[in-house]
């Protein structure tokens, strides 16, 4: 996906690099005009064309994918938070609402703090607390966090592959490291039922008339209901990943849980920039990042807190043996 940019230079670099990473082939049509009749001219009229072929994948460890700086810096430009609005979206995230809907507040309300028609105090005071339920599967003992403790000893448990598109989306939204990528995968294979789900079961119609979510005309609870690994919900969002696509996701909501379902969680990852907390095998950069995935209940933890843990174990156990898998 292109940035925006009036350097032709820096388009076509852009270009050739989204190209070289989803397509073999380019081709096309062009319309040829004959005004003089030389024999090598094509005659008036259409003309296909091909203009490169990658060759076949060989052995080996697969090239690094490289952008320039600018590049970089217009992707992060577009999609992360400014410190504002992600400063909003964690203290949504501690008042127990999941990142569709603590992204949605950080936009808005981080919107509203960046015009200086709020303050960051107005947020942590008026957001009122998500209405979360106690998670049925946490026991008492299961609310004890030893945070400084390593993640260890998770058993037989057997993890998911992540499929093509998800390596990828980690490659175009820096999830790199061994780290970064165990963080990320245990998350998603938790929220997925082990990347099964890409489009929320429910109608949406609980989203109607939702206004953290940016739901503000008729039908768009259902239009805009949760799709994608991590469930893009809601009008304020659709709208913010629309800029970030090449299809129009407004329109054809239901294309990202068709096209975009891997692409989107690689958004939500940036922006709210968990990789910020994904910095070690700790039971504290787990819980951080997974708060940040899906807010907290009553006992002050995201729910799925011990399968979260243990998908996190098994991503990490691999990736230590291997720190070149799913590159």
């Amino acid at each position: 996906m292109a940035r925006p940019t009036d350097d032709s230079e820096v388009f076509l670099n852009q270009l050739i690099t989204q190209i070289q990473l989803h397509l073999q082939t380019v081709g096309g049509i062009y319309i040829t005009i004959g005004t003089l009749l030389p024999a090598p001219l094509p005659l008036p009229g259409f003309k296909s064309w091909t203009g490169y072929t990658i060759p076949p994948a060989g052995s080996g460890p697969p090239p690094r994918l490289t952008l320039s700086e600018e590049i970089l810096q217009n992707l992060n430009e577009l999609v992360e938070f400014k410190p504002e609005e992600l400063e909003c979206a964690v203290i949504a995230s501690d008042k127990g609402y999941v990142i569709s809907e603590s992204t949605a507040i950080g936009g808005q309300l981080g919107g509203e703090v960046i015009k200086g028609n709020l303050k960051i105090e107005d947020v942590k005071r008026d957001l009122p607390d998500a209405p979360r339920r106690t998670d049925p599967s946490q026991t008492e003992g299961d609310t004890k966090v030893q945070l400084s403790e390593k993640i260890t000893g998770c058993g037989n448990v057997r993890v998911a592959e992540p499929n093509a598109l998800l390596i990828a989306a980690m490659k175009q939204y820096g999830i790199i490291t061994p780290i970064q990528r165990a963080h990320f995968l245990a998350q998603l294979a938790h929220e997925t039922a082990n990347f099964y789900y890409k489009e929320e079961i429910a109608s949406g119609d609980a989203y109607e008339g939702r206004k953290s979510l940016g739901n503000t005309q008729p039908g768009d609870g259902r239009k805009f209901k949760g799709r994608g690994y991590i469930q893009l919900t809601g009008r304020a969002n659709y709208t913010n990943y629309n800029s970030a696509v090449t299809d129009n996701v407004i329109q054809n909501p239901r294309i990202v849980a068709t096209d975009y379902f891997a692409d989107v969680a690689g958004w939500f990852w940036k922006r709210n920039k968990i990789n910020d907390l994904a910095i070690d095998d700790t039971e504290n950069s787990v819980l951080k990042v997974s708060i940040r995935i899906n807010g907290k209940n009553k006992n002050g933890l995201p729910n799925g807190w011990n399968d979260r843990k243990k998908k996190f174990c098994g991503y990490w156990n691999k990736l230590k043996e291997d720190p070149n898998l799913y590159t």
